[in-house]
């Protein structure tokens, strides 16, 4: 069985985005949950949720990638992109086979779903959708492709 040090880490959560934050938090004895800000509640008998406050994805990624990432994938993505800068990783294009990410969700991309059944079959619109919605609402967003931003490969055997 091989070692593995874990030098670099990442946080995306409902106390923050970036591990200091998260962790100033957590020490103070925070709490992620708040009246939910996302979207309009007012017909939901729940009225709280756990949303990373104060995201704007603007801020870490282009237009053309947003439109690729659903929100959970964006979150994994910035918590992998801090802990390689926390580790001091930088991968060349030889190394980056070496490198992998892996990520757990029961629910991602409900976002992407939703807004493709909304295009689909509500809102008056014409029956058509992103080529990339189905692709995107994935559990697994980029484990198919290359992630250009932390240059890393899927497990997927190759072609």
């Amino acid at each position: 069985m091989r070692r593995v040090a874990v030098t670099g880490l990442g946080a995306v959560s409902a106390l923050g985005v970036g591990v200091a934050v998260f962790w100033d938090r957590v020490v103070a004895g925070a709490s992620g949950v708040r009246r939910i800000t996302n979207f309009d509640a007012a017909g939901f008998v729940a009225q709280v949720a756990a949303e990373v406050p104060g995201y704007t994805p603007a801020q870490y990624f282009t237009d053309a990638e947003q439109s690729l990432l659903d929100r959970f994938a964006q979150f994994a993505v910035i918590a992998a992109g801090e802990a390689c800068a926390q580790a001091g990783l930088t991968l060349t294009d030889a190394e980056c086979d070496r490198a992998g990410v892996t990520i757990g969700s029961a629910m991602g991309g409900a976002v992407t779903q939703d807004q493709g059944y909304k295009a689909l079959y509500g809102e008056g619109r014409p029956r058509r959708t992103s080529a990339c919605a189905t692709a995107c609402a994935a559990r697994r967003c980029r484990s198919a492709r290359r992630a250009p931003r932390l240059r890393t490969q899927s497990a997927r055997p190759p072609r």
